[in-house]
């Protein structure tokens, strides 16, 4: 959980990188907890919206680990998990992503 506030903390900061080294830090960690892989595929999201010459992979990244992690049962913990971020707010992220490519495609 710790690993997850810390990408937060860089998501909010813009430093999409650095959040990019905790998310693969908390599914290291844990592997089966579906939250690590939403936020590595978050922070595949926010490098897209920057743009450059990896735009289009990090869209495909963001789809492919945020697939991934839909992938396994919902976390069950004594720790706070939001249960919106699986049954909705992942799905905002995922879908954009998917209409991102898209557009790049009809480019």
């Amino acid at each position: 959980m710790a690993c997850l506030k810390l990408v937060d903390i860089y998501q909010i900061l813009g430093q999409y990188k650095e959040g990019l080294k905790w998310a693969f830090k908390s599914i290291e960690i844990i592997e089966r907890w579906a939250e690590g892989y939403f936020a590595i595929g978050k922070m595949y999201y926010f490098l897209a919206q920057v743009g450059g010459p990896n735009e289009r992979r990090n869209w495909e990244k963001c789809i492919h680990f945020i697939q991934t992690g839909l992938k396994f049962p919902p976390t069950q913990t004594l720790l706070f998990i939001n249960p919106t971020e699986r049954k909705v707010d992942i799905h905002k992220y995922l879908n954009l992503a998917f209409n991102k490519l898209v557009m790049l495609n009809q480019h």
